[in-house]
């Protein structure tokens, strides 16, 4: 990667220009090799690993790249009670570590292999796929580059976003693509305990194993393009209970407000996006605690 491309953090801006680079940058990785490459693509919850980089390499490239997605070798739910409470779901041992690997090290001999179906509504396999061998595999996950599985890898893309971009795609995410249905209290909730924890202790690592770290940017315009969300009420009907304690914007026109209420160590939580409420919850004093601790502007 051409060091005067990279910002002094050495995070890429995601721009179609960057998705040019990369994409040169990949297929001269291969050329060199002269055999089927891994480019592994990690990064945070709902950072836009899938949709917004391995995608659109995955599209730049062509049927010459294979997509794989970590998120097919999750454990189902008897296995997942068994993990460490503190992160979850979002345990490293929920991600098929000792699985991995072989299966890497098979397509980049150009060996075919099979890949379980994940269903995330079910929280099931339903059947696997078998994968041909392809010159590129771009193999995406929360940890596509842990460091049990990073030296089968040719090239590291770690994806960063802002917490409140993450936060607000993994909930809708789950409203729209996985469940059905959300909480945003819980989702909130979940993010500050054990998804943090899991980010803060594991996945951030995967950082200094990158050769270059994208990071996008997020819009709500975005997510309300990618999904067919309503808001709930205008935002100036609602009442104001209290002070605004807190304000995270996004860009001009969109912000979490975290509201004080009458009653003490309680708030509401109110995202609103061009004078629309698109969802409100009142945390009790646990929760917002654990929201006003977490930094939302953190990548």
């Amino acid at each position: 990667m051409t060091p005067n491309i990279l910002q002094n953090d050495r995070a890429l801006e995601w721009t179609p220009h960057a998705l040019q680079l990369l994409t040169e940058q990949i297929e001269e990785i291969h050329k060199k090799c002269g055999r089927p490459v891994v480019i592994a693509v990690c990064g945070g919850t709902a950072s836009g690993k899938s949709t917004q980089v391995a995608q659109n390499l995955r599209d730049a490239i062509g049927e010459r790249a294979s997509l794989l997605h970590q998120d097919n070798f999750q454990n189902l739910p008897d296995r997942i009670r068994h993990l460490r409470p503190r992160y979850r779901g979002d345990d490293p041992e929920n991600y098929g570590l000792s699985k991995i690997p072989n299966l890497l090290k098979t397509l980049k001999a150009n060996q075919p292999v099979d890949i379980p179906n994940y269903i995330f509504r079910t929280r099931s396999h339903q059947g696997v796929r078998i994968v041909q061998p392809k010159p590129i595999v771009l193999f995406e996950g929360l940890y596509a580059a842990h460091h049990k599985i990073a030296k089968y890898c040719d090239f590291v893309i770690y994806v960063e976003m802002r917490a409140l971009g993450r936060v607000l795609r993994r909930g809708y995410r789950g409203l729209f693509e996985r469940y059905g249905r959300v909480n945003f209290a819980n989702v909130f909730g979940n993010f500050c305990t054990s998804v943090m924890a899991a980010h803060m202790e594991f996945v951030i690592q995967q950082r200094t194993r990158a050769d270059v770290i994208v990071r996008v940017l997020y819009t709500f315009s975005e997510t309300l393009e990618r999904f067919p969300i309503q808001p709930l009420i205008p935002a100036g009907d609602l009442p104001r209970p209290g002070p605004v304690i807190k304000e995270y914007t996004i860009d001009p026109e969109t912000c979490l407000q975290l509201v004080g209420t009458n009653a003490s160590r309680w708030m509401e939580v109110r995202f609103q996006h061009k004078a629309q409420l698109f969802f409100c919850f009142t945390a009790g004093p646990e929760l917002s605690e654990r929201i006003l601790a977490t930094d939302w502007n953190a990548f």
